[in-house]
């Protein structure tokens, strides 16, 4: 590879053209992290520049790296570009707005010289794609060539103008915004210099030619385009995985000479493009919308990736190293017999996953993602990508086998399981599940039902209903859990006859005896000898009113309303008020103590029972 150190106008000084490969990323930099300090750096420049300070050195502002693309007949010089595609199309971004302010500042001189630095002249083969320095990937495409080419800030903004939502201004297009950022950052400088404004902008087209400097990386026939992408993708903004393995897939794809524009606009290009289908989040990106995973936050695609390659590989791929793993396993294994082929199966799975991620609840599966998110159990995701890709499987086993998962799962957390062996025994399951030569809910269940030990066994009827009835729930659970746990018993009691009831709004856990239940709640005669004394009366209430039969469902304002008043009020609200099946429960219960908590609490855990079954061991 040769190095060569070069001014920032020098790098695009001639007849050349800057390629970003269509598979890389789309322009992500920002005001903040790299536009600000990008500027603040050319205005320390240009005061030097105009200070006359020329022992001063120039200022390092990154490199880039650059391969040589063959050209043939009048087709301008060209390079695609291996690392420095943000740095890149952001100077040009710079250069069109500094261009653009200087013409109407009457800065002729200024923006003629600026003209040939972002625009190439002369005959070409393509004139409407090549007259342009750089080109950028498909997505930033229209943004780009608007702001290099319209010619003026008014201009711009007439093309993308202001868009207010519920009073606040919405963003533009993230090139949009540079350019923008740049014309105001400039007239702004322009405003505050001690000399003339055209003196400024002198002193600013000085800071390009001379002060600020790069270096160019310009590889040769026996270099790796990928193994160097790799290596410096640390610098400026961060890679994702799913960008290095973007780009990773896409070389292959030239190299083996398949289709690359094609196979992106087909397979890739969704997942950069597809918009999220929530109303508050029509702006956003689906598959880089972040989720929350455990203690971390991370976009979807990378989520997605890390489950696939679990899938495919039977391992748990180490998150930090996931685009390894992954190019590890493609090296080693082979698996597809064409990258078309490897992004069918990707996409493929991608899809089944993105209804993990978006679930429709009035489904068996969709009710199952919501859950599993509701507990936080995203390890099982391998498993139901590797059942969802078993096509021949039927949708009433599916739904069965859907109901034993949830089974499983909740049936362990209720009973107080650990979860530490689940990455490696679902990783298991996944191995299984892909053996079996046909799969049904009845070979499934001979799956589940083999674990052995605390670790991976699925609770009996007699020990779940134990747990429910006995155990404090609400000290033990996380209140989404517990809350999770409490709607899908409130759905179970519903019957055909029942209205359909959905609740939009936020519930909060209510404790139907109080907390601090001493001011309106005294104990009675027959508790305190049944406990043996009052201090041990008052130890088992203190207990029992965290158990599943005191707990149910309320709106947030009705919670706040009831409190810890006395049961005959809260009886009276929550009955009048509540739309819950569950809640109905209270129209016939005319006391509310120890025993009513105790009958209850059966009755919810015989419903558990049949909601979550285990089959018998034959």
């Amino acid at each position: 590879m040769e190095a060569r150190l070069r001014s920032l106008l020098d790098l695009f000084d001639g007849k050349r053209r800057y390629l970003i490969p269509l598979f890389q990323r789309p322009y992500v930099w920002t005001e903040e992290r790299q536009w600000a300090p990008l500027w603040e750096d050319i205005v320390r420049q240009a005061s030097l520049a105009a200070g006359g300070a020329h022992e001063e050195p120039p200022h390092f502002i990154g490199a880039v790296v650059i391969n040589q693309v063959r050209t043939f007949g009048n087709q301008v010089p060209a390079h695609e570009v291996i690392d420095g595609q943000q740095r890149l199309t952001t100077f040009q971004v710079l250069l069109a707005a500094i261009r653009d302010v200087a013409q109407v500042e009457g800065a002729a001189d200024v923006a003629s010289e600026l003209s040939p630095y972002t625009a190439n002249k002369g005959m070409m083969e393509h004139p409407d794609v090549e007259r342009f320095k750089l080109w950028p990937t498909i997505k930033d495409q229209p943004a780009f060539t608007a702001v290099v080419s319209l010619g003026s800030q008014s201009a711009v903004e007439a093309q993308y103008p202001a868009v207010y939502k519920r009073k606040v201004l919405q963003p533009r297009e993230r090139l949009v915004e540079a350019y923008l950022f740049f014309t105001r950052a400039l007239r702004s400088y322009l405003d505050d210099a001690e000399e003339d404004r055209t003196t400024a902008l002198h002193a600013v087209f000085e800071a390009l030619r001379r002060r600020l400097q790069l270096v160019t990386i310009e590889l040769s026939g026996n270099d790796d385009p990928q193994v160097i992408f790799e290596t410096l993708n640390a610098r400026g903004e961060p890679l994702l995985a799913s960008d290095l393995l973007r780009n990773y897939v896409f070389l292959r794809a030239a190299r083996n000479k398949e289709d690359v524009s094609g196979l992106h606009k087909q397979y890739w290009a969704p997942f950069d493009e597809e918009a999220d289908d929530l109303q508050d989040a029509k702006s956003k990106r689906f598959w880089q919308v972040q989720e929350r995973q455990g203690r971390s936050l991370r976009p979807r695609i990378d989520l997605f990736l890390q489950h696939f390659l679990a899938f495919k590989t039977e391992q748990e791929p180490n998150v930090t190293r996931l685009f390894h793993d992954y190019q590890r396993w493609i090296r080693e294994k082979n698996p597809f017999p064409s990258v078309e082929a490897e992004l069918v199966d990707v996409t493929r799975c991608a899809n089944a996953f993105r209804r993990l991620l978006r679930p429709d609840p009035s489904t068996r599966l969709g009710a199952l993602a919501v859950r599993l998110r509701d507990m936080d159990t995203s390890t099982v995701y391998p498993l139901m990508l590797a059942l969802l890709m078993r096509q021949e499987l039927p949708e009433v086993e599916f739904a069965g086998i859907a109901t034993d998962i949830e089974s499983f799962l909740i049936r362990r957390l209720v009973c107080g399981r650990t979860t530490k062996a689940y990455n490696r025994y679902f990783l298991q399951l996944t191995r299984e599940v892909k053996a079996l030569v046909s799969v049904d809910r009845a070979a499934f269940q001979s799956l589940l039902l083999a674990g052995e030990g605390t670790s991976v066994d699925w609770p009996d009827d007699a020990e779940f209903q134990r747990a429910l009835q006995d155990r404090p729930l609400y000290m033990e659970f996380r209140a989404s859990r517990l809350e999770m746990l409490l709607r899908a018993l409130d759905e179970a009691l519903r019957t055909a006859k029942t209205e359909k009831v959905t609740v939009d709004g936020d519930l909060s856990i209510e404790h139907v005896m109080p907390q601090q239940w001493e001011a309106n709640w005294p104990l009675s005669k027959a508790a305190v000898a049944k406990a043996g004394g009052h201090e041990e009366a008052e130890q088992k209430r203190d207990v029992l009113v965290h158990t599943l039969g005191n707990l149910t469902l309320l709106t947030q304002e009705l919670n706040a309303s009831v409190s810890n008043g006395p049961y005959v009020d809260k009886q009276k609200h929550i009955t009048a008020n509540s739309a819950l099946r569950m809640n109905t429960y209270f129209q016939t219960e005319a006391e509310w103590d120890e025993d009513g908590i105790r009958k209850r609490g059966e009755m919810l855990a015989m419903l558990a029972t049949k909601l979550w079954p285990k089959p018998r061991i034959a």
